[in-house]
Protein backbone atom coordinates (compact mmCIF):
# COMPACT_ATOMS: atom_id res chain seq x y z
CA UNK A 1 0.00 0.00 0.00
CA UNK A 2 2.72 2.36 0.85
CA UNK A 3 4.61 1.34 -2.26
CA UNK A 4 1.54 1.95 -4.41
CA UNK A 5 0.96 5.34 -2.80
CA UNK A 6 4.60 6.37 -3.36
CA UNK A 7 4.42 5.33 -6.97
CA UNK A 8 1.32 7.43 -7.50
CA UNK A 9 3.01 10.41 -5.89
CA UNK A 10 6.01 9.95 -8.14
CA UNK A 11 3.79 9.80 -11.19
CA UNK A 12 2.05 13.02 -10.20
CA UNK A 13 5.41 14.72 -9.65
CA UNK A 14 6.69 13.52 -12.98
CA UNK A 15 3.51 14.73 -14.65
CA UNK A 16 3.92 18.18 -13.10
CA UNK A 17 7.55 18.24 -14.26
CA UNK A 18 6.55 17.28 -17.77
CA UNK A 19 3.90 19.98 -17.78
CA UNK A 20 6.44 22.50 -16.53
CA UNK A 21 8.92 21.48 -19.17
CA UNK A 22 6.25 21.64 -21.88
CA UNK A 23 5.24 25.13 -20.78
CA UNK A 24 8.88 26.12 -20.77
CA UNK A 25 9.32 24.72 -24.25
CA UNK A 26 6.24 26.55 -25.45
CA UNK A 27 7.58 29.76 -23.96
CA UNK A 28 10.90 29.21 -25.65
CA UNK A 29 9.13 28.37 -28.90
CA UNK A 30 7.18 31.60 -28.71
CA UNK A 31 10.38 33.53 -27.99
CA UNK A 32 12.06 31.78 -30.87
CA UNK A 33 9.15 32.53 -33.19
CA UNK A 34 9.16 36.18 -32.08
CA UNK A 35 12.92 36.44 -32.55
CA UNK A 36 12.65 34.66 -35.90
CA UNK A 37 9.99 37.08 -37.06
CA UNK A 38 11.78 40.19 -35.85
CA UNK A 39 15.17 39.46 -37.36
CA UNK A 40 16.26 42.30 -39.70
CA UNK A 41 17.48 39.65 -42.14
CA UNK A 42 15.15 37.52 -44.22
CA UNK A 43 15.08 33.87 -43.06
CA UNK A 44 13.24 31.28 -45.08
CA UNK A 45 12.74 27.59 -45.76
CA UNK A 46 11.66 26.30 -49.21
CA UNK A 47 10.68 22.94 -50.63
CA UNK A 48 12.48 21.28 -53.55
CA UNK A 49 9.34 21.96 -55.60
CA UNK A 50 9.62 25.70 -55.21
CA UNK A 51 7.24 26.65 -52.39
CA UNK A 52 7.91 28.57 -49.20
CA UNK A 53 7.58 26.34 -46.18
CA UNK A 54 8.46 29.00 -43.67
CA UNK A 55 9.59 32.64 -43.75
CA UNK A 56 9.93 35.56 -41.39
CA UNK A 57 8.40 39.02 -41.71
CA UNK A 58 11.59 40.50 -43.21
CA UNK A 59 11.51 37.99 -46.07
CA UNK A 60 7.87 38.91 -46.72
CA UNK A 61 8.68 42.64 -46.78
CA UNK A 62 11.60 42.14 -49.13
CA UNK A 63 9.40 40.22 -51.59
CA UNK A 64 6.48 42.64 -51.36
CA UNK A 65 4.04 40.77 -49.07
CA UNK A 66 2.27 42.04 -45.98
CA UNK A 67 3.03 38.98 -43.85
CA UNK A 68 4.93 35.73 -43.84
CA UNK A 69 1.67 33.79 -43.93
CA UNK A 70 0.58 35.63 -47.07
CA UNK A 71 3.96 34.91 -48.67
CA UNK A 72 3.76 31.18 -47.88
CA UNK A 73 0.20 30.97 -49.18
CA UNK A 74 0.75 33.05 -52.34
CA UNK A 75 4.08 31.89 -53.75
CA UNK A 76 3.70 28.40 -55.16
CA UNK A 77 6.43 28.61 -57.83
CA UNK A 78 9.48 30.61 -56.79
CA UNK A 79 11.18 30.32 -60.16
CA UNK A 80 8.23 31.71 -62.10
CA UNK A 81 6.83 34.20 -59.57
CA UNK A 82 10.01 35.68 -58.12
CA UNK A 83 12.84 35.02 -60.58
CA UNK A 84 10.74 35.63 -63.66
CA UNK A 85 12.46 32.61 -65.23
CA UNK A 86 12.16 29.05 -63.89
CA UNK A 87 15.63 28.31 -65.24
CA UNK A 88 17.06 30.64 -62.60
CA UNK A 89 15.56 28.49 -59.86
CA UNK A 90 17.10 25.40 -61.45
CA UNK A 91 20.46 27.17 -61.58
CA UNK A 92 20.30 27.88 -57.84
CA UNK A 93 19.41 24.24 -57.05
CA UNK A 94 22.26 23.04 -59.27
CA UNK A 95 24.75 25.12 -57.29
CA UNK A 96 23.38 23.73 -54.02
CA UNK A 97 23.70 20.13 -55.21
CA UNK A 98 27.19 20.68 -56.54
CA UNK A 99 28.68 22.71 -53.72
CA UNK A 100 26.42 21.83 -50.84
CA UNK A 101 26.18 25.49 -49.89
CA UNK A 102 25.27 28.84 -51.44
CA UNK A 103 26.88 32.05 -50.20
CA UNK A 104 25.91 35.60 -51.13
CA UNK A 105 24.57 34.77 -54.57
CA UNK A 106 23.21 37.98 -56.13
CA UNK A 107 20.04 37.55 -58.20
CA UNK A 108 17.45 39.83 -59.80
CA UNK A 109 13.88 39.28 -58.60
CA UNK A 110 10.31 40.44 -59.22
CA UNK A 111 8.57 41.16 -55.93
CA UNK A 112 4.82 41.64 -55.75
CA UNK A 113 3.83 45.27 -56.38
CA UNK A 114 7.49 46.33 -56.50
CA UNK A 115 9.86 47.34 -59.25
CA UNK A 116 12.41 44.70 -60.21
CA UNK A 117 15.20 44.56 -57.67
CA UNK A 118 18.16 42.59 -56.46
CA UNK A 119 18.63 40.17 -53.55
CA UNK A 120 21.59 38.38 -52.04
CA UNK A 121 20.90 34.73 -51.07
CA UNK A 122 22.81 32.36 -48.80
CA UNK A 123 21.37 28.82 -48.42
CA UNK A 124 22.07 25.19 -47.62
CA UNK A 125 20.14 22.00 -48.33
CA UNK A 126 18.75 19.72 -45.58
CA UNK A 127 18.82 16.07 -46.73
CA UNK A 128 17.49 12.74 -45.46
CA UNK A 129 19.65 9.72 -44.77
CA UNK A 130 19.55 8.77 -48.45
CA UNK A 131 20.84 12.18 -49.48
CA UNK A 132 17.60 13.43 -50.90
CA UNK A 133 16.88 17.15 -50.32
CA UNK A 134 14.05 17.61 -47.89
CA UNK A 135 14.10 21.41 -47.99
CA UNK A 136 16.45 24.36 -48.32
CA UNK A 137 16.92 26.99 -45.68
CA UNK A 138 18.78 30.23 -45.90
CA UNK A 139 18.95 34.02 -45.63
CA UNK A 140 17.88 36.73 -48.06
CA UNK A 141 18.89 40.43 -48.14
CA UNK A 142 17.57 43.24 -50.29
CA UNK A 143 20.57 44.76 -52.11
CA UNK A 144 18.60 46.82 -54.63
CA UNK A 145 19.88 50.15 -53.27
CA UNK A 146 23.43 48.86 -53.15
CA UNK A 147 23.21 47.55 -56.72
CA UNK A 148 21.71 50.86 -57.84
CA UNK A 149 24.57 52.71 -56.14
CA UNK A 150 27.08 50.34 -57.73
CA UNK A 151 25.47 50.88 -61.13
CA UNK A 152 25.52 54.62 -60.57
CA UNK A 153 29.18 54.44 -59.64
CA UNK A 154 29.83 52.24 -62.66
CA UNK A 155 28.07 54.66 -64.96
CA UNK A 156 29.85 57.59 -63.32
CA UNK A 157 33.14 55.75 -63.70
CA UNK A 158 32.34 55.04 -67.33
CA UNK A 159 31.48 58.69 -67.93
CA UNK A 160 34.63 59.74 -66.09
CA UNK A 161 36.73 57.43 -68.24
CA UNK A 162 35.01 58.71 -71.37
CA UNK A 163 35.56 62.29 -70.23
CA UNK A 164 39.19 61.58 -69.40
CA UNK A 165 39.66 59.94 -72.79
CA UNK A 166 38.02 62.94 -74.44
CA UNK A 167 40.15 65.39 -72.46
CA UNK A 168 43.30 63.39 -73.21
CA UNK A 169 42.44 63.37 -76.91
CA UNK A 170 41.70 67.10 -76.78
CA UNK A 171 44.86 67.63 -74.73
CA UNK A 172 46.96 65.85 -77.34
CA UNK A 173 45.18 67.46 -80.31
CA UNK A 174 45.93 71.05 -79.24
CA UNK A 175 48.85 72.20 -81.42
CA UNK A 176 50.50 74.06 -78.54
CA UNK A 177 52.86 72.59 -75.94
CA UNK A 178 50.96 72.04 -72.67
CA UNK A 179 52.45 70.86 -69.39
CA UNK A 180 51.92 70.70 -65.65
CA UNK A 181 54.48 70.30 -62.90
CA UNK A 182 54.57 70.10 -59.13
CA UNK A 183 56.04 72.45 -56.52
CA UNK A 184 59.45 70.83 -56.97
CA UNK A 185 59.45 71.61 -60.69
CA UNK A 186 58.96 68.00 -61.79
CA UNK A 187 56.74 67.51 -64.81
CA UNK A 188 53.58 65.55 -63.99
CA UNK A 189 52.01 65.43 -67.45
CA UNK A 190 52.22 66.95 -70.93
CA UNK A 191 50.61 66.68 -74.34
CA UNK A 192 52.04 65.39 -77.62
CA UNK A 193 53.15 68.82 -78.84
CA UNK A 194 55.22 69.20 -75.68
CA UNK A 195 56.76 65.80 -76.46
CA UNK A 196 57.69 67.13 -79.91
CA UNK A 197 59.14 70.28 -78.32
CA UNK A 198 61.29 68.30 -75.88
CA UNK A 199 62.04 65.49 -78.33
CA UNK A 200 61.14 62.78 -75.82
CA UNK A 201 58.05 60.64 -75.10
CA UNK A 202 55.82 61.46 -72.15
CA UNK A 203 57.24 58.55 -70.14
CA UNK A 204 60.71 60.13 -70.27
CA UNK A 205 59.42 63.61 -69.38
CA UNK A 206 57.16 62.88 -66.40
CA UNK A 207 59.08 62.99 -63.13
CA UNK A 208 61.98 65.01 -64.52
CA UNK A 209 62.84 68.70 -64.14
CA UNK A 210 63.63 71.40 -66.68
CA UNK A 211 67.31 71.14 -65.72
CA UNK A 212 67.24 67.52 -66.89
CA UNK A 213 65.44 68.25 -70.17
CA UNK A 214 66.61 71.62 -71.49
CA UNK A 215 69.75 73.65 -71.99
CA UNK A 216 71.05 75.51 -68.91
CA UNK A 217 69.91 78.84 -70.37
CA UNK A 218 66.35 77.62 -70.97
CA UNK A 219 66.19 75.77 -67.64
CA UNK A 220 67.33 78.88 -65.74
CA UNK A 221 64.65 80.96 -67.48
CA UNK A 222 61.91 78.48 -66.53
CA UNK A 223 63.12 78.21 -62.95
CA UNK A 224 63.23 82.01 -62.60
CA UNK A 225 59.69 82.51 -63.96
CA UNK A 226 58.30 79.62 -61.87
CA UNK A 227 59.78 81.12 -58.73
CA UNK A 228 58.08 84.45 -59.47
CA UNK A 229 54.74 82.68 -60.03
CA UNK A 230 55.01 80.74 -56.77
CA UNK A 231 55.75 83.98 -54.89
CA UNK A 232 52.78 85.70 -56.57
CA UNK A 233 50.23 82.91 -57.26
CA UNK A 234 47.76 83.44 -60.04
CA UNK A 235 48.41 83.84 -63.74
CA UNK A 236 51.63 84.65 -65.56
CA UNK A 237 52.00 85.66 -69.22
CA UNK A 238 55.23 86.43 -71.03
CA UNK A 239 56.79 86.15 -74.48
CA UNK A 240 59.64 83.75 -74.95
CA UNK A 241 61.68 82.17 -77.72
CA UNK A 242 62.07 78.40 -77.61
CA UNK A 243 64.12 75.92 -79.59
CA UNK A 244 62.44 72.63 -80.52
CA UNK A 245 64.35 69.38 -80.40
CA UNK A 246 64.68 69.49 -84.21
CA UNK A 247 66.37 72.91 -84.00
CA UNK A 248 63.33 74.95 -85.04
CA UNK A 249 63.25 78.34 -83.31
CA UNK A 250 59.78 79.61 -82.43
CA UNK A 251 58.37 82.66 -80.70
CA UNK A 252 55.73 81.78 -78.11
CA UNK A 253 53.51 83.41 -75.52
CA UNK A 254 53.77 81.40 -72.30
CA UNK A 255 50.54 81.34 -70.26
CA UNK A 256 51.03 79.78 -66.81
CA UNK A 257 48.95 79.57 -63.66
CA UNK A 258 49.14 77.91 -60.27
CA UNK A 259 46.56 75.25 -59.37
CA UNK A 260 45.55 74.19 -55.82
CA UNK A 261 45.23 71.06 -53.72
CA UNK A 262 41.84 70.27 -52.19
CA UNK A 263 42.89 72.18 -49.04
CA UNK A 264 43.70 75.28 -51.09
CA UNK A 265 47.49 75.03 -50.92
CA UNK A 266 49.42 75.38 -54.18
CA UNK A 267 49.91 72.03 -55.90
CA UNK A 268 51.89 73.16 -58.90
CA UNK A 269 51.85 74.96 -62.23
CA UNK A 270 50.00 74.35 -65.49
CA UNK A 271 51.18 76.07 -68.66
CA UNK A 272 50.46 76.53 -72.36
CA UNK A 273 52.89 77.82 -74.99
CA UNK A 274 51.05 79.55 -77.85
CA UNK A 275 53.10 79.77 -81.08
CA UNK A 276 53.24 83.39 -82.31
CA UNK A 277 56.10 82.92 -84.77
CA UNK A 278 53.92 83.80 -87.79
CA UNK A 279 52.45 86.78 -85.95
CA UNK A 280 55.88 88.07 -84.96
CA UNK A 281 57.08 87.68 -88.56
CA UNK A 282 54.00 89.57 -89.78
CA UNK A 283 54.62 92.29 -87.18
CA UNK A 284 58.19 92.65 -88.37
CA UNK A 285 56.97 92.94 -91.96
CA UNK A 286 54.38 95.52 -90.96
CA UNK A 287 56.96 97.49 -88.98
CA UNK A 288 59.34 97.42 -91.94
CA UNK A 289 56.55 98.54 -94.29
CA UNK A 290 55.53 101.25 -91.82
CA UNK A 291 59.09 102.52 -91.55
CA UNK A 292 59.30 102.61 -95.35
CA UNK A 293 56.02 104.54 -95.57
CA UNK A 294 57.18 106.94 -92.88
CA UNK A 295 60.40 107.47 -94.80
CA UNK A 296 58.43 108.14 -97.97
CA UNK A 297 56.06 110.56 -96.18
CA UNK A 298 59.07 112.22 -94.61
CA UNK A 299 60.60 112.66 -98.04
CA UNK A 300 57.30 113.87 -99.55
CA UNK A 301 56.85 116.60 -96.92
CA UNK A 302 60.48 117.61 -97.42
CA UNK A 303 60.10 117.84 -101.19
CA UNK A 304 56.77 119.70 -100.99
CA UNK A 305 58.38 122.25 -98.70
CA UNK A 306 61.36 122.61 -101.06
CA UNK A 307 59.09 122.90 -104.10
CA UNK A 308 57.13 125.68 -102.39
CA UNK A 309 60.39 127.46 -101.70
CA UNK A 310 61.24 127.15 -105.39
CA UNK A 311 57.84 128.64 -106.24
CA UNK A 312 58.46 131.63 -103.95
CA UNK A 313 61.85 132.16 -105.58
CA UNK A 314 60.27 132.06 -109.05
CA UNK A 315 57.60 134.58 -107.98
CA UNK A 316 60.29 136.86 -106.56
CA UNK A 317 62.36 136.67 -109.75
CA UNK A 318 59.36 137.37 -111.96
CA UNK A 319 58.21 140.29 -109.80
CA UNK A 320 61.68 141.82 -109.58
CA UNK A 321 62.26 141.41 -113.32
CA UNK A 322 59.00 143.22 -114.07
CA UNK A 323 60.17 146.32 -112.18
CA UNK A 324 56.57 146.96 -111.10
CA UNK A 325 56.34 147.87 -107.37
CA UNK A 326 52.74 146.60 -107.19
CA UNK A 327 53.76 143.27 -108.74
CA UNK A 328 56.62 143.00 -106.23
CA UNK A 329 54.20 143.70 -103.35
CA UNK A 330 51.70 141.14 -104.58
CA UNK A 331 54.48 138.58 -105.02
CA UNK A 332 55.60 139.17 -101.45
CA UNK A 333 52.04 138.65 -100.18
CA UNK A 334 51.72 135.42 -102.17
CA UNK A 335 55.08 134.23 -100.89
CA UNK A 336 53.91 134.70 -97.29
CA UNK A 337 50.84 132.57 -98.01
CA UNK A 338 52.92 129.92 -99.68
CA UNK A 339 55.36 130.03 -96.77
CA UNK A 340 52.50 129.40 -94.30
CA UNK A 341 51.64 126.23 -96.26
CA UNK A 342 55.28 125.20 -96.53
CA UNK A 343 55.62 125.62 -92.77
CA UNK A 344 52.93 122.92 -92.30
CA UNK A 345 55.03 120.46 -94.30
CA UNK A 346 58.16 121.55 -92.47
CA UNK A 347 56.51 120.84 -89.10
CA UNK A 348 55.35 117.43 -90.36
CA UNK A 349 58.84 116.76 -91.73
CA UNK A 350 60.41 117.53 -88.35
CA UNK A 351 57.77 115.61 -86.36
CA UNK A 352 57.57 111.89 -85.62
CA UNK A 353 53.87 112.06 -86.45
CA UNK A 354 53.34 112.54 -90.19
CA UNK A 355 49.58 112.99 -90.17
CA UNK A 356 48.97 115.83 -87.72
CA UNK A 357 50.68 118.92 -86.36
CA UNK A 358 50.66 120.73 -83.04
CA UNK A 359 48.66 123.90 -83.79
CA UNK A 360 50.14 125.85 -80.87
CA UNK A 361 53.72 125.14 -81.90
CA UNK A 362 52.89 125.86 -85.54
CA UNK A 363 51.37 129.25 -84.67
CA UNK A 364 54.41 130.24 -82.59
CA UNK A 365 56.75 129.49 -85.51
CA UNK A 366 54.43 131.23 -87.99
CA UNK A 367 54.17 134.35 -85.80
CA UNK A 368 57.95 134.49 -85.37
CA UNK A 369 58.48 134.17 -89.12
CA UNK A 370 55.88 136.81 -90.03
CA UNK A 371 57.26 139.19 -87.38
CA UNK A 372 60.68 138.83 -88.92
CA UNK A 373 59.28 139.20 -92.42
CA UNK A 374 57.45 142.43 -91.55
CA UNK A 375 60.44 143.63 -89.51
CA UNK A 376 58.27 144.29 -86.47
CA UNK A 377 59.95 146.27 -83.71
CA UNK A 378 59.37 144.26 -80.48
CA UNK A 379 59.40 147.56 -78.57
CA UNK A 380 56.46 148.73 -80.61
CA UNK A 381 54.35 145.63 -81.25
CA UNK A 382 54.33 142.56 -79.06
CA UNK A 383 52.53 139.29 -79.63
CA UNK A 384 51.62 136.24 -77.54
CA UNK A 385 50.30 132.74 -78.27
CA UNK A 386 48.14 131.32 -75.46
CA UNK A 387 46.73 127.81 -75.04
CA UNK A 388 45.63 125.77 -72.04
CA UNK A 389 46.66 122.53 -73.73
CA UNK A 390 48.05 121.21 -76.98
CA UNK A 391 45.68 121.15 -79.95
CA UNK A 392 46.41 118.92 -82.93
CA UNK A 393 45.14 119.25 -86.51
CA UNK A 394 45.33 116.75 -89.33
CA UNK A 395 46.64 117.62 -92.78
CA UNK A 396 43.21 118.59 -94.18
CA UNK A 397 42.70 121.14 -91.41
CA UNK A 398 46.29 122.31 -90.92
CA UNK A 399 46.87 123.91 -94.36
CA UNK A 400 43.68 126.07 -94.56
CA UNK A 401 43.99 126.94 -90.86
CA UNK A 402 47.60 128.03 -91.45
CA UNK A 403 46.54 130.27 -94.32
CA UNK A 404 43.80 131.85 -92.19
CA UNK A 405 46.16 132.54 -89.28
CA UNK A 406 48.80 133.90 -91.64
CA UNK A 407 46.29 136.35 -93.17
CA UNK A 408 44.89 137.52 -89.83
CA UNK A 409 48.30 137.95 -88.19
CA UNK A 410 49.70 139.69 -91.27
CA UNK A 411 46.66 141.97 -91.43
CA UNK A 412 47.21 143.01 -87.80
CA UNK A 413 50.92 143.60 -88.37
CA UNK A 414 50.32 145.78 -91.45
CA UNK A 415 47.23 147.81 -90.50
CA UNK A 416 46.48 147.75 -86.75
CA UNK A 417 49.34 149.96 -85.58
CA UNK A 418 50.05 152.79 -88.04
CA UNK A 419 52.81 155.29 -87.39
CA UNK A 420 54.32 155.07 -83.92
CA UNK A 421 51.27 153.46 -82.36
CA UNK A 422 52.13 150.69 -79.91
CA UNK A 423 50.05 147.63 -79.20
CA UNK A 424 49.73 143.89 -78.83
CA UNK A 425 48.57 140.98 -80.98
CA UNK A 426 47.18 138.04 -79.04
CA UNK A 427 46.32 134.57 -80.35
CA UNK A 428 44.29 132.24 -78.07
CA UNK A 429 43.84 128.58 -79.04
CA UNK A 430 41.43 126.33 -77.14
CA UNK A 431 39.02 123.43 -77.28
CA UNK A 432 35.36 124.23 -76.52
CA UNK A 433 33.12 121.95 -74.34
CA UNK A 434 31.41 120.92 -77.59
CA UNK A 435 34.72 119.59 -78.91
CA UNK A 436 35.29 122.42 -81.41
CA UNK A 437 38.66 124.04 -82.05
CA UNK A 438 38.45 127.76 -81.27
CA UNK A 439 41.07 130.30 -82.41
CA UNK A 440 40.89 133.97 -81.42
CA UNK A 441 43.19 136.55 -83.10
CA UNK A 442 42.87 139.87 -81.26
CA UNK A 443 44.71 143.18 -81.43
CA UNK A 444 44.23 146.49 -79.60
CA UNK A 445 44.99 148.61 -82.66
CA UNK A 446 42.93 151.11 -84.63
CA UNK A 447 40.42 148.49 -85.81
CA UNK A 448 38.88 148.08 -89.22
CA UNK A 449 38.24 151.37 -91.02
CA UNK A 450 34.72 150.31 -91.93
CA UNK A 451 32.59 147.95 -89.87
CA UNK A 452 31.14 146.56 -93.10
CA UNK A 453 34.60 145.24 -93.99
CA UNK A 454 34.07 142.38 -91.54
CA UNK A 455 30.86 141.17 -93.22
CA UNK A 456 31.62 142.12 -96.83
CA UNK A 457 35.41 142.16 -97.05
CA UNK A 458 36.91 144.10 -99.90
CA UNK A 459 40.53 143.10 -99.37
CA UNK A 460 41.87 139.88 -100.88
CA UNK A 461 43.18 138.74 -97.47
CA UNK A 462 39.88 138.99 -95.57
CA UNK A 463 37.95 137.56 -98.52
CA UNK A 464 40.36 134.61 -98.50
CA UNK A 465 39.90 134.17 -94.72
CA UNK A 466 36.10 134.01 -94.96
CA UNK A 467 36.24 131.56 -97.86
CA UNK A 468 38.74 129.25 -96.12
CA UNK A 469 36.81 129.22 -92.81
CA UNK A 470 33.50 128.49 -94.50
CA UNK A 471 34.48 126.17 -97.34
CA UNK A 472 37.68 124.46 -96.19
CA UNK A 473 37.25 124.31 -92.42
CA UNK A 474 33.43 124.12 -92.41
CA UNK A 475 33.47 126.57 -89.50
CA UNK A 476 32.19 129.96 -88.40
CA UNK A 477 33.90 133.34 -88.32
CA UNK A 478 32.88 136.13 -85.94
CA UNK A 479 34.40 139.64 -86.06
CA UNK A 480 34.41 142.41 -83.47
CA UNK A 481 35.81 145.91 -84.05
CA UNK A 482 35.51 147.57 -80.63
CA UNK A 483 38.83 148.69 -79.06
CA UNK A 484 40.74 146.98 -81.81
CA UNK A 485 39.83 143.99 -83.94
CA UNK A 486 38.97 140.45 -82.89
CA UNK A 487 38.46 137.45 -85.19
CA UNK A 488 36.95 134.34 -83.55
CA UNK A 489 37.01 131.09 -85.54
CA UNK A 490 35.30 127.83 -84.55
CA UNK A 491 35.40 124.53 -86.41
CA UNK A 492 35.26 120.79 -85.70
Amino acid sequence: MTMEKRTEEQLVAELHELRRRLADMETRQEAYEELFDRLPVGIYRTSPGGRFLKANACTARILGYDSAAELVASVTDIGRQLYGDPAKRDEVLGILRKRGVLENLELPYHGRGKSPGWVSISARPVCDEAGNILYQEGMIQDITDRKAAEEERRQAGKKSRELLNFLQTLFDTIPSPIFCKDRDGRYEDCNREFEVYVGKPREEIVGRTAQELFSPEMADKYREMDAILFREPGRQVYEHQIVYADGTVRDVVVNKATYPHADGSIAGIVGVMVDITARKAAERQIQAALREKERLLHEIHHRVKNNMQVITCLLDLQAVSSGDPEAIRMAEESNKRIRSMALVHEKLYESKEFFRINLVGYMRDLAAELSQSYKIDPGKITYSIQAEREVFLNMDRAVPCGLVLSELFSNACKHAFPGDRRGEIKVVIAKTPAGETEIVVRDNGVGLRDRTDAQRPRSVGLYLVRGLVKNQLGGQLETRVDNGTEFRIRFH
